[in-house]
């Protein structure tokens, strides 16, 4: 071996003893390759919604490999490209010039330095392997690469990056050894096709936290949650809190904001490997639902831009309630439309009521965003998908204000040695609807419970145990164990309610009494 050789295999051994994670991977724009090389940070990834199972796209992929010390010049390196899943080589890989489509060329900044190359393994047409011998120049920290590449993934979620290995000529490590495509942004930004949906859409409910599963209410409605009133549940609490989710516009008695949909494109998302960002003009039309629990009271649902609830025109609808559903379908093609639904910025979904409905038909009302779908119109040819789905989610529940009582803390069921009554009084009628709200059940038996309140001269007693008109607390929620109890009632009485305890003949106070505040069902 002469003393140059032995030199060369010396420096390229020290190399490959250098500390991991300097060897770097960039998408880069090659020396003499094709201007349109495939994405770059700036530019971004192809999108999933890209139909790439056909007959895919081609493309010349630029990259630049560098290395933390300059490669010795006078030895050997291996370096081995691994594509990812959907992209194959576009022919057969060559060393040479990076002209047309289908050469590819490991080569130095300024050119020269690296022409004693070789493919060694690998780089045939459809592959996704190569690898190059290649003789070090001796004064260039790395080299770039211009590979003939087609994009063709039926299953573009297990795309991952492109990823190298540089080597010794006997397959030391060098550097760290391997190095994995990086755009300085973290993945998925890094892989040549994005795995995830690029049509980001959110729904947002509009309800507040609750305490115990009651929101007081005392003051007419100081909160963004959307209650409908005592006595009669013909409109809403008008709320004048500016701080939720619709800023400075608050509920009206007749319509109210349930919550928000939005969309917006993922940034860098691209339609083809040309640069060609995919842009809402590329969907066609959105479709999707609102779905009520009960369209009792309802008139109609209407979406509107940002945060207004009563705008003179509405974004989308209304849509009138219609016999026998509780489904709003909203679906538009209209270009306009569908930018303001894709800016990224929340449109209210409110609802209307209607007025004149008997409280005893009106239970809470739940609702959601459901069915929801963009569809791609490929105007451009480009091979979109034909659709996805766009957005869905939970919306605020509409409640109803009940006169609450409580919560009553630590009350046992019929097993416990004492029994607790609660004594109801000043009912204004005989019948009235209600529910019984269990938290802290030392049983893990949580939960909201209906009942009606029966009551004879306008009073009424609850107990633990079955006994009399009215269903037991036990019989309600059996074997809760010990828990905090809250009464709501869902009428302008009772007017008060004592809880008593009763141990054996004893019967006693249990300090003081509940009065009722205008709460909510929830």
């Amino acid at each position: 071996m002469n003393i140059k050789k032995l030199l060369a295999t010396t420096a390229i051994a020290a190399l490959a003893a250098t500390s991991a994670n300097a060897l770097d991977l960039q998408l880069f724009a090659t020396p003499g390759a094709p201007a349109a090389t495939l994405v770059s940070a700036a530019t971004g990834t192809i999108a999933n919604e890209v139909d790439l199972s056909g007959l895919g796209q081609n493309t010349i992929l630029g990259m630049q490999v560098t290395t933390l010390t300059p490669l010795p010049a006078g030895d050997n390196v291996k370096l081995t490209v691994n594509l990812p899943t959907g992209v194959t080589f576009n022919g057969q890989v060559t060393v040479g010039p990076p002209a047309g489509a289908t050469l590819s060329l490991p080569n130095n900044f300024a050119g020269g330095l690296y022409t004693n190359s070789t493919v060694s393994s690998g780089g045939a047409s459809g592959s996704s392997t190569v690898t190059f011998l290649i003789q070090a120049g001796g004064t260039t920290p790395g080299f770039n690469l211009a590979l003939p590449v087609t994009m063709k993934s039926a299953a573009c979620t297990s795309s991952g990056p492109v990823t190298i290995n540089l080597t010794t000529e006997v397959n030391t490590p060098i550097e760290g050894g391997s190095a994995t495509l990086n755009d300085g942004v973290a993945p998925p930004n890094n892989k040549l096709i994005n795995p995830l949906t690029c049509v980001d859409g959110l729904v947002s409910s509009a309800a507040a936290a609750t305490t115990n599963g009651v929101i007081a209410d005392t003051a007419a409605g100081t909160n963004e949650d959307t209650i409908l009133a005592l006595p009669s549940y013909t409109g809403f609490i008008v709320g004048t809190d500016a701080s939720g989710p619709f800023t400075g516009v608050d509920d009206t008695a007749t319509a109210a904001g349930l919550g928000t949909i939005s969309a917006s494109l993922t940034a860098g998302a691209l339609s083809s490997i040309a640069g060609v960002a995919l842009a809402p003009t590329d969907v066609g039309a959105v479709t999707f639902t609102v779905a009520l629990s009960s369209s009792a009271g309802v008139a109609s649902v209407s979406i509107f831009d940002g945060d207004d609830v009563t705008g003179a025109t509405s974004l989308m609808g209304p849509v009138a309630t219609t016999a026998g559903s509780n489904n709003y379908v909203f679906s538009t093609t209209n270009a306009v439309v569908i930018a303001d639904l894709m800016d990224g910025n929340p449109d209210s979904i409110a609802v209307t009521l209607t007025g004149g409905v008997a409280p005893v038909t009106l239970n809470n009302i739940t609702a959601s965003v459901t069915a929801s779908t963009a569809t791609f119109s490929d105007s451009a040819g480009i091979n979109l998908i034909a659709n996805e789905p766009y957005a869905s989610g939970a919306l605020e529940t509409i409640q109803r204000q009940a006169s609450t009582f409580g919560p009553f803390d630590w009350v046992g069921d019929a097993s416990k040695g004492s029994e607790n009554l609660f004594r109801v009084t000043g009912a204004g009628a005989a019948s009235i609807p209600g529910e019984v709200i269990f938290t802290n059940s030392s049983a893990g038996k949580n939960g909201t419970f209906p009942f009606t309140l029966n009551t004879v001269n306008g009073e009424a007693v609850l107990r633990t145990k079955a006994t009399g008109a009215n269903m037991s607390l036990d019989q309600l929620n059996p074997g809760y164990g010990r828990a905090d109890v809250t009464f709501n009632f869902f009428a302008p009485t009772p007017t008060d309610i004592d809880r008593l305890q009763l141990r054996g003949d004893v019967l006693s106070t249990f300090g003081g009494g509940a009065n009722t505040t205008a709460g909510v069902d929830d």
